[in-house]
């Protein structure tokens, strides 16, 4: 991880001594999420995600950018209001994404692109987790969260369309690839444990200075 950590600001400082323009911005929008390995299916956890984010032009038709949000994850049952037996697992997460973007749909008339493909990875730490299960087992989510990982890595692809030169919409799927529960390094004892891992989808806004 830390060999990760510092390829990834190697790369930020190269970018940025080379790119000619940075542009900061702001980033909101929606999550939905679902957790593998929860017996729960569905994008059914609806939270909200914002930030800031950083761009810098490496050239005509390729940006590098680096997002710090706050994202709230997690998963639900579904028609949770309704259904007797509930489950709910609220993980609100603080994220540092890296991206490389590739312009696309270039308007003559307007001389700007009007799409960006994006790709990377994302850097995040749970920083609050709130549990509500009403199933009386020992597979009760509550005696998974004492170890629960705070430290998330996931890649995710998206896109965005640019309305204006200044603001855009963004769909983007992400996927973790570290575990949230480990089930081959655990200490409780319960029959049919399973991993857990994160996947969600954003609909975001963004404004760009």
């Amino acid at each position: 991880m830390r060999n990760l950590i510092l390829v990834i600001l190697l790369t930020v400082v190269v970018n940025t001594a080379w790119a000619q323009r940075f542009h900061l911005g702001a980033i909101g929008g929606m999550n939905v999420s679902q957790i593998d390995g929860d017996d729960l299916t569905g994008y059914d956890k609806k939270g909200w995600t914002f930030g800031i984010r950083s761009v810098a032009t490496i050239n005509e038709s390729l940006n590098f950018s680096t997002e710090l949000l706050y994202s709230e994850r997690g998963s639900v049952s579904k028609d949770f209001s309704s259904t007797i037996i509930k489950r709910k697992l609220d993980l609100n997460y603080a994220e540092i994404n890296f991206l490389f973007n590739i312009m696309d749909w270039y308007n003559a008339y307007t001389k700007r692109y009007k799409m960006q493909y994006s790709f990377g990875i994302s850097m995040g730490r749970l920083v609050k987790t709130s549990i509500f299960d009403n199933i009386a087992s020992e597979s009760n989510f509550e005696n998974y969260q004492p170890e629960f990982q705070n430290k998330d890595l996931s890649f995710m692809v998206g896109g965005s369309y640019f309305v204006t030169k200044k603001i855009g919409i963004t769909g983007r799927f992400s996927r973790s690839l570290s575990k949230l529960f480990d089930a081959n390094n655990t200490e409780l004892k319960i029959n049919k444990i399973r991993n857990f891992k994160g996947y969600f989808v954003s609909a975001q806004v963004f404004y760009m200075l």
